[in-house]
């Protein structure tokens, strides 16, 4: 099996030395890190959802307390991991002080890594892009139809965005990329999503902002729910997140969940559910010595990725789609989580063609030999002009932001066209599930 771009950042590691803490619990929390001979180096804030960052230093301090002995035994079998990180062993520290003294739990949590979700099989199956050269019927972008007072406001948070002459005018963003060549393949994922989004909503009113970047397509918690918020009284009424994180004891992220709270209550969070399913395997990624590992991500292939199994987010799994004269079979795509119930709905993420990069785009291949070894890289170079086929629920996520954007049309609204879309049956033939599909 051939997995790809070994080096790609780790999804749901926390930053080491920083909590998030809601607003309110922040002073008892640092009276506790005082006791404990914590120094915190640094605040950051985020005053729309009510919750401060602390940036903290000497860890070590309190995990070498007598107190700390049991704790590490405690978190070691709680995270399954034999040597607590001293961030894990710290918060467990401080929750239980916090609860001995206010009989509940702080509301806080750690500041963790996402990426993206599409295409780049992080323990998964999906695959990476390749180049096409589309006829219109398979990719009918329509032309406009109605004005801008009338248009439904979409946001995507994702990767910045790269030039392309079937989007131009199409979209709003201050995030794109100059032409520089070559490019890593998830460099091309926003553009990807905003063709998936026109394809079913060509009078869509999308505003895209860059989260995602740096070496590996890569954010942190706090950069996603910062970016989250600022959405926040700008009008957009669907909010594509094609991104995410997994946890290590597969609990919801306090910052995300408290993001997906307020935003929720002023729009439509639409989320990919993850490329982790049942055909998926672990990663390599390199040591300091630059040999492969083993590289943790989910729990198993039904672990929870989150935003998208928040409550409040409608998440989409990916569907294989296959026409034939006549009908339509469905099946779900092999790298979606299964047997979960969070999944809302599916829509296609195989194979789909969208809008992409035009120019050189490189990553590196690794191939699993029969006997669990690693074969030495391999590089992947394409030349792209301007689309690819690609798989991944990311595209299946932006396919139903699209579907949302184009039956909110008129007075209809965004929730009452996910309502309409979510009491669809399964698929016209042979339906393998009874949750919706589009």
């Amino acid at each position: 099996m051939t997995v790809y771009e070994p080096e790609y950042g780790p999804s749901g590691t926390s930053s080491g030395n920083q909590i998030v803490i809601d607003s309110r619990d922040l002073r008892p929390i640092r009276a506790e890190l005082t006791s404990l001979g914590i120094e915190v180096t640094s605040t950051d804030q985020i005053p729309e959802l009510s919750v401060v960052m602390i940036t903290l230093a000497d860890l070590g301090k309190a995990a070498s307390l007598a107190e700390a002995v049991g704790v590490r035994k405690v978190v070691a079998r709680r995270t399954g991991r034999v040597v607590p990180s001293n961030l894990d062993v710290l918060t467990t520290m401080l929750r239980r002080s916090f609860k001995d003294l206010y009989d509940r739990e702080p509301r806080m949590g750690k500041n963790r890594d996402m990426e993206v979700v599409g295409g780049l099989p992080h323990w998964a199956a999906a695959t990476l892009p390749e180049p096409i050269e589309p006829t219109r019927d398979q990719f009918p972008l329509l032309p406009r139809t109605q004005g801008m007072d009338e248009r439904v406001k979409v946001g995507v948070l994702d990767t910045a965005m790269y030039a392309n002459q079937d989007l131009v005018d199409r979209y709003h963003s201050d995030d794109v990329v100059p032409d520089q060549q070559p490019r890593p393949t998830w460099a091309g994922h926003a553009t990807f999503l905003v063709g998936r989004i026109l394809l079913r909503a060509p009078d869509a009113d999308i505003e895209v902002r860059q989260v995602l970047g740096g070496e590996y397509g890569t954010a942190t918690a706090w950069e996603l729910a910062r970016a989250m918020a600022s959405f926040l009284g700008s009008g957009v009424q669907v909010l594509n997140l094609s991104l995410g994180c997994f946890t290590v004891d597969d609990e919801p992220p306090f910052l995300l969940a408290r993001a997906v709270e307020r935003l929720s209550a002023e729009m439509l969070v639409v989320a990919a559910a993850g490329n982790h399913g049942q055909k998926s395997y672990p990663m390599p990624a390199l040591d300091e010595n630059g040999k492969p590992l083993w590289r943790p991500e989910p729990l198993s292939p039904s672990s929870p990725m989150w935003p998208a199994a928040l409550d409040g987010v409608v998440s989409v799994g990916a569907a294989n789609v296959r026409r034939y004269d006549g009908g339509v079979t469905m099946s779900p795509a092999d790298f979606t989580p299964v047997n979960v119930p969070w999944i809302e709905l599916w829509a296609p993420g195989v194979d789909v063609i969208s809008t992409y990069l035009d120019g050189d785009v490189t990553a590196q291949t690794w191939t699993w030999k029969d006997d669990g070894s690693i074969s030495p890289p391999e590089k992947f170079e394409r030349k792209f002009a301007g689309f690819a086929r690609w798989s991944g629920t990311s595209m299946s996520a932006a396919d139903v932001t699209g579907e949302i954007a184009e039956v909110a049309k008129g007075d209809i609204g965004v929730r009452e066209a996910y309502r309409r879309i979510s009491a669809r049956r399964g698929g016209p033939d042979e339906p393998f599930d009874v949750r919706p599909w589009i």
